[in-house]
């Protein structure tokens, strides 16, 4: 295991079923991704909301 240390930031912009879906998949990649690469996780930020603007995005807004 490397010392590296990551977060994962996943979101879509809608709510719709099927964008609940593929966010579940983004974050479960993401998971895979971190693990593959030996990285300790430290958090994960997972919101639905739109990216135009950073109201309203709570997990965005934590990450920073």
């Amino acid at each position: 295991m490397s010392g590296f240390r990551a977060v994962i930031y996943c979101r879509c912009s809608t709510e719709e079923e099927s964008q609940k879906d593929a966010l579940k998949k983004q974050v479960s990649e993401a998971r895979e991704c971190v693990s593959e690469q030996g990285w300790r996780l430290v958090d994960t930020y997972v919101e639905s909301v739109s990216g135009t603007s950073t109201k309203g995005r709570a997990e965005y807004n934590r990450l920073f």
